[in-house]
């Protein structure tokens, strides 16, 4: 059985939840996870299946802009992409 690990926030949270994580959101942290992979496994461990498949298909390269991966990952966590953090 795989233990379930938070994701740390910049406020210091540990979001065990998708509504934690909507709450605390950090984009810079979030992207950060979702580069290493720990938000897809985060995801997948706590059964958002949905939101680990989409974001399995996800590219850096798509569009050749971050900001269209960033506005891409907030659509798909149910959050409002930050203006100005991009």
């Amino acid at each position: 059985m795989a233990v379930k690990f938070p994701l740390k926030m910049a406020d210091g949270t540990q979001v065990k939840t998708i509504k934690e994580l909507r709450e605390h959101f950090d984009l810079e942290t979030v992207l950060a996870n979702y580069k290493n992979g720990r938000l897809k496994k985060w995801l997948e461990m706590r059964g958002y299946t949905e939101e680990a498949k989409s974001i399995s298909y996800l590219s850096d390269d798509q569009d050749n802009s971050i900001e269209k991966l960033c506005e891409k990952l907030c659509e798909i966590l149910g959050v409002n992409c930050p203006a100005g953090e991009l």
